[in-house]
């Protein structure tokens, strides 16, 4: 565990939510970067709360498409609040994917067919990865991802991630709080937030996550935004502009991208697979999320062989396809 003491703070980075200031800052001894993320807390009960950051980015390491975490510290300050600190590696902002996208949208330049499939292979790894694990990130979203040079995608902030284990019958729908951006949420999560103005909402908590990871994908294929693509109303249409976007993409992109973003974008949860399942379409049956592996070797080979994975599949998994 690290002390305060132990960083010398070089700049602001931003603002987050829940009293949350964000800085680039070198460990004095050893001089490395690092973010430290700093939550301020109005009671002890609150900084447990936030800790919960800190314990699941704890469970989740090693893996290469994840925000790598180093420790924490807490103190009390002089105004009776408490600060806690979350440091992690330091990575490029330059490089957060909101930022390329907007870069790219402005001028329409498309990511190549293989870029653009390594940052697919990347997320979904990643997010089935958590999943394997028991951990839902709940704010998919361009911000919360960082672009690699690799072309790879990492996956950073769990301030809304939540441990949720199978219930008996291996399902993971719960009865949770809603969590996220309302543009990326899965259609039951908008429907629930925007049109009926709840807070809690019983639903696949990463079936949930597919729908956002991929409104994030399509986003990043289609240099366009995705507003209106969960929504089912009078007005919006959201299967059908899903529907008619996925058809133009398909002039751009191959089929076997176009297939993975529309198994990722069923609006009916019960019919969209988890991110476990989607790694066993695309990767096959046989396909564990896991770290101890060559991730350029795994990537490469992954590219290779989703067509014919997806295809030898299909018949076993046909209830994802229409």
């Amino acid at each position: 565990m690290y002390k305060r003491g132990d960083f010398k703070k070089l700049g602001m980075l931003g603002n987050g939510k829940k009293n949350t200031k964000i800085f680039k800052v070198e460990h004095i001894n050893s001089k490395k970067i690092y973010v430290l993320k700093e939550v301020e807390a109005r009671s002890l009960e609150k900084l447990n709360e936030y800790k919960e950051e800190a314990v699941q980015l704890a469970k989740a390491q090693n893996h290469p498409n994840i925000l790598q975490f180093y420790g924490y510290y807490f103190y009390e300050t002089t105004h009776s609040t408490f600060k806690l600190g979350i440091v992690c590696e330091f990575l490029n902002d330059d490089s957060n994917l909101e930022k390329v996208f907007r870069k790219r949208e402005s001028k329409q330049i498309y990511w190549k067919e293989e870029d653009l499939t390594k940052m697919i292979y990347s997320m979904i790894d990643g997010l089935a990865f958590l999943q394997n694990i028991s951990i839902c990130h709940r704010d998919i979203k361009p911000a919360n991802l960082f672009l690699l040079d690799s072309s790879e995608i990492k996956i950073i902030d769990f301030g809304e991630s939540k441990e949720y284990l199978l219930d008996e019958d291996n399902h993971h729908a719960t009865m949770a709080t809603i969590r996220g951006t309302p543009q990326y949420l899965s259609p039951i999560l908008w429907n629930a937030h925007v049109v009926l103005g709840t807070k809690q909402v019983e639903h696949n908590i990463y079936k949930s996550d597919v729908f956002s990871a991929g409104l994030v994908l399509y986003q990043l294929a289609s240099m366009k935004d995705v507003t209106g693509f969960n929504q089912k109303t009078q007005h919006v249409d959201g299967e059908r502009l899903i529907k008619d976007g996925l058809n133009q993409l398909g002039k751009v992109y191959s089929q076997k991208i176009i297939d993975i973003l529309r198994l990722m974008l069923v609006f009916n949860e019960e019919k969209r697979p988890s991110f476990i399942e989607l790694t066993k379409i695309i990767f096959g049956d046989n396909y564990i999320p896991r770290i101890d592996r060559n991730n350029t070797e795994f990537m490469s080979n992954a590219y290779s062989n989703t067509h014919e994975n997806m295809t030898q599949n299909q018949g076993n998994n046909s209830k994802y396809y229409f």
